[in-house]
């Protein structure tokens, strides 16, 4: 279900891992680094907003066998020359650079 949008041979990483989906190792990555406060995600319905509480209400960080899977795909989509962005633009709100990101990515 939460693997629809994903390489193949991404997809298969993240199913080996078990029940979580991509958004729940990528915002738990993110919120694993030292002095991070908040993170956010561009949430586009209710089921999205119910996964992000599930695994963020009792934060864990990644486990070792997380970071190398995210490690994995991160180079799959790096081989694959595509960022799937949403242009929701919230990473613009507070970059320091102003830096349009979104329209980077177009």
């Amino acid at each position: 279900m939460f693997f629809s949008f994903l390489p193949e041979e991404a997809k298969r990483i993240y199913e080996d891992l078990g029940e979580m989906s991509p958004a729940s190792y990528a915002l738990r990555f993110a919120t694993g680094f030292d002095g991070m406060m908040m993170v956010l995600s561009g949430m586009s319905d209710m089921a999205q907003m119910q996964d992000n509480l599930s695994f963020m209400k009792d934060f864990q960080p990644l486990s070792t066998k997380e970071q190398e899977a995210v490690k994995q795909v991160t180079e799959i989509f790096k081989s694959k020359n595509f960022i799937p962005c949403i242009a929701c633009r919230y990473c613009m709100e507070k970059c320091p650079k102003n830096i349009a990101i979104p329209d980077l990515f177009a």
